[in-house]
């Protein structure tokens, strides 16, 4: 077993040989490192070299749910993300996480500033047998979610609204990549209309010309040249009229208004000046460490939409355009003009939509933040669910609602049936209160739903459900338990009446096998904001709903609860699964087809 204390250090390590040194010269001295002891006898493990790759930068594994402290000469403070730490008698800092697993950031400080290199550090829960279960789960729970935002992407809708504030944050990798798979295809079509015919300007000036060479005279030409003596030189030949009427001279130059036609206009600047952004932005994705997971349709995809911006920056139309100073909101052409109108539409997408779901999930993955993963996961998932149950497909959308574009609204929408939404605040008699999810239907049921990222043994589990539980539903029956990588927990028999805890929910449900902080949850949900019904959803393959008024077990389908036919809580089990190789990388319109996976 491995010490449960460690002197670990987040600089980098190297087996370059250091070249020789003069001993008269002193050594310098290392930095301070963090040194971080486990209170009781859990292990302070190393990573593995195998899993270093997928944990990197991270160097150490620790517990969720475990007491360290953690200890740095010359240290006043210690910052984990960013946040103080407790301190201990001694100088020591107390380190604990719970319900976070993924990365954290270990930072020490003096009153001058950071002591020492940062110590990046991997969470993982005590339910995963080995290190390499946890890695295996994160990266299924990441393939599932890019495959299922494949097939129900975000409709990133801008407001009515003329005028648009620009949000200060920049876009994320994340929105990015789902922009230009939803505008993919409207953005090239306009590319084409402004190409074909392209908004140009004809600028009127004056210039001078030799005389064999002027095309057009007036009565103003004339003027110019009876009154500019200076400029006129001796004939060539004094049989000229000009010459006769001017003493024998002839105008050396005469003025002349030129005509030209110029596409560097404040049109043709705006459209540089975003697909310039655009390919920027692209340019970013294929260095983010999340990118391979993203099924390879939806890579060419957005590759392809990158030549095209880069096609049409080369078209002489857009390269002879100069640099975009200032936005024409006054411009007609951008609000009317084919094309240009909807280029400006698109523009105003990504500069007012940049942070629906996207930024926090960014942070999540960087951080591989199971719980926040599991929650945005869930909200594909239910949203397929939902689609499946009602036959309605859903269309996902994400409203700004803020001047500022910093909040938004990201809802899932069924037609005439109704709207599931993430992350909705709703007002109580008290407090308000926000459920992860929350379904509002068209006849007028609610039903909240709240993700809870909780899982059994993974190192003693069983796959087969006790006698007398409930019936899964169709989909989940279709499954085949040998081929499910994290099936539930171990379960306990109940008796002949079916009136036993349900214990192999409890324990999958809640870490102490009891259900009721879980589902007592739902109950607070429920009650408070005067709902039909309100369910935990969970990493698992079995749903439990408990009847409001009886306490029995009732057994109903998704379908049933989503139309108000069942008032009570319970929980319904949700769980990633990895894609066969075959059907990973389908196309779009086969996946649609073939319906929502398999929970």
């Amino acid at each position: 077993m491995a010490p449960a204390s460690m002197r670990v250090s987040g600089g980098p390590t190297s087996d370059v040989v250091p070249p020789a040194t003069d001993p008269t010269m002193s050594t310098p001295t290392p930095p301070p490192a963090i040194q971080l002891t486990a209170i009781d006898a859990s292990p302070i493990l190393p990573v593995d070299p195998a899993l270093a790759p997928a944990l990197r930068p991270a160097t150490v594994l620790v517990h969720e749910w475990t007491d360290y402290w953690a200890a740095c000469p010359g240290a006043t403070a210690l910052t984990i993300n960013g946040r103080p730490a407790p301190p201990l008698p001694g100088g020591a800092f107390r380190v604990r996480f719970e319900n976070r697993l993924g990365r954290a950031v270990l930072q020490a400080h003096a009153d001058t500033g950071p002591v020492g290199p940062p110590l990046h550090v991997e969470v993982i829960s005590r339910k995963f047998a080995t290190a390499a279960d946890y890695v295996s789960f994160t990266d299924t729970l990441l393939s599932d979610l890019f495959e299922r935002s494949l097939r129900l992407p975000f409709d990133l809708g801008a407001p009515t609204a003329r005028t648009v504030t620009e949000a200060r944050q920049p876009p994320t990798p994340l929105f990015v990549m789902h922009f230009l798979s939803a505008c993919g295809t409207p953005l090239e079509a306009a590319l084409r209309m402004i190409l074909r015919a392209p908004h140009h300007d004809v600028e009127r000036q004056d210039t001078w010309l030799d005389a064999a060479r002027v095309f057009e005279a007036d009565a103003d030409t004339l003027l110019d040249i009876a009154t500019a003596p200076h400029r006129w030189e001796r004939a060539p030949r004094p049989d000229l009229p000009v010459a006769r009427r001017l003493g024998g001279h002839v105008p050396r130059d005469i003025r002349q208004p030129v005509t030209e036609v110029t596409h560097d206009t404040p049109e043709n600047r705006f459209t540089r000046a975003f697909l310039e952004t655009l390919v920027r932005a692209a340019d970013v994705l294929p260095g983010c460490p999340w990118w391979p997971r993203v099924p390879e349709q939806r890579q060419r995809a957005i590759a392809g939409v990158g030549r095209a911006c880069r096609r049409a920056l080369a078209h002489p139309v857009l390269a002879g355009a100069g640099r975009l100073a200032r936005f024409p909101a006054a411009s007609r052409v951008l609000t009317r003009r084919e094309g240009y109108r909807e280029l400006h539409d698109l523009w105003r997408r990504f500069h007012t939509a940049r942070r629906p779901v996207f930024a926090a999930l960014a942070e999540a993955i960087d951080l591989r933040d199971s719980a926040l993963l599991y929650e945005v996961w869930a909200f594909y998932a239910l949203a397929e669910a939902v689609g499946e149950a009602l036959g309605e497909a859903p269309v996902l959308t994400a409203r700004i609602t803020d001047a500022h574009g910093l909040a938004c609204r990201a809802q899932a929408r069924f037609g005439p049936h109704g709207t599931l939404t993430y992350n909705q605040t709703t007002p109580t008699y008290s407090t308000p209160l926000r459920p992860d999810f929350l379904w509002e239907g068209a006849g007028g049921a609610r039903v909240a739903f709240d993700a809870k990222f909780r899982l059994g043994n993974f190192g003693a589990i069983t796959t087969t459900p006790p006698a007398g539980a409930p019936a899964s539903r169709a989909r989940d029956a279709a499954v085949d338990p040998a081929a499910d990588p994290w099936p539930d927990h171990a379960a306990t028999i109940p008796d002949a009446a079916g009136d036993a805890p349900d214990a192999w929910l409890d324990r999958v449900v809640d870490d102490d096998g009891q259900r009721y902080p879980a589902i007592g949850g739902m109950h607070h949900y429920r009650d408070a904001m005067g709902l039909a019904a309100a369910l935990a959803v969970y990493p698992g393959r079995r749903d439990a709903f408990y009847a409001h008024g009886t306490g029995r077990r009732d057994v109903r389908t998704l379908a049933d609860i989503l139309e108000g036919r069942f008032q009570g809580v319970g929980a319904l089990g949700m769980t990633p699964r990895p894609a066969a190789p075959a059907a990973r990388h389908a196309p779009a319109d086969a996946a649609a087809a073939s319906g929502p996976a398999a929970r």
